[in-house]
């Protein structure tokens, strides 16, 4: 995987640089040990429960730099997002759903292969 940075323009022409995967900032959530994915997903749970910003957090990482850089937050944010399917309710009611009808397959699926293994 290549990174790609825009620095901007310049005599109306981009340029990009290109960083290569060992650089930290290209380090993906999913290549992050299960160690270290438990502790992003806990300080995702304390933002959540505490209503923390991702803008708050980010300035807190420029203080202190032992903490997860805020972009392996979002990429954890998106990984746990991309695993449900929430769409808006119908109608003028506000709110969210989960497609029950998926769910239960996918779980019954799961359930059928572990028997019969």
């Amino acid at each position: 995987m290549i990174c790609w940075k825009l620095s901007g323009k310049v005599n109306n022409f981009l340029h990009l640089i290109v960083f290569s995967t060992i650089a930290k900032k290209c380090q993906s959530y999913e290549r992050l040990s299960v160690e270290d994915k438990q502790k992003i997903k806990s300080i995702l749970y304390i933002m959540d429960k505490f209503s923390v910003s991702q803008e708050a957090y980010h300035e807190l990482t420029q203080q202190d730099p032992t903490l997860p850089r805020s972009y392996l937050l979002k990429g954890c944010q998106q990984f746990l997002d991309d695993e449900w399917k929430v769409t808006r309710t119908p109608g003028e009611c506000p709110g969210a759903e989960l497609p029950f009808k998926e769910l239960l397959e996918i779980e019954l699926r799961k359930q059928v292969n572990i028997i019969s293994f």
